[in-house]
């Protein structure tokens, strides 16, 4: 996948993931419109940034999502 011109690459920053997480709040799993809210970052990179962030999460923490 091409790196489109308005995402970054490398660690998410502390607004990314600030961003990421009140989507995450707001939509549930839909990636799509994550990945609008962060704007700064892909489709993919957004579902692995979710990916690793569930690894490390608790069961009980996840059920909130």
């Amino acid at each position: 996948m091409a790196k489109s011109e308005n995402s970054k690459l490398g660690k998410w920053n502390k607004t990314e993931h600030e961003r990421f997480m009140k989507a995450l709040q707001k939509y549930g799993k839909n990636w799509s419109l994550i990945q609008k809210a962060v704007s700064t970052r892909t489709l993919a990179q957004v579902r692995s940034h979710a990916q690793k962030l569930f690894l490390s999460m608790t069961k009980m923490e996840l059920k909130s999502f």
